[in-house]
């Protein structure tokens, strides 16, 4: 899911308040609860883009039966076109 159109666009911001990182681009808003990772998508028009569940954000490894469960996010690195966040997981 891109929010930017180019690699980096001066016109993508980061911002963190609390326990929330919001990464703002004309195309879309990201917001990161920091404390057991979830990630809301937002359209230009607030239209919700993901969609979440009670048991948090995951993911599946190819050949695994057992899903690898996001959990806090340990650290932020602020890049030109957005942000990389270090996640701890259950593996």
């Amino acid at each position: 899911m891109a929010l930017t159109a180019g690699a980096a666009d001066a016109r993508v911001r980061v911002t963190r308040n609390g326990g929330t990182l919001r990464v703002t681009s004309p195309n879309a808003t990201a917001e990161v609860r920091l404390a057991r990772f979830l990630l809301r998508v937002r359209s230009r028009d607030g239209g919700l883009l993901t969609k979440g569940t009670n048991d948090g954000v995951f993911f599946e490894r190819e050949g695994s039966a057992i899903p690898v469960r996001l959990g806090r996010v340990r650290a932020i690195e602020r890049r030109t076109d957005g942000a990389v966040l270090r996640v701890a997981t259950s593996e």
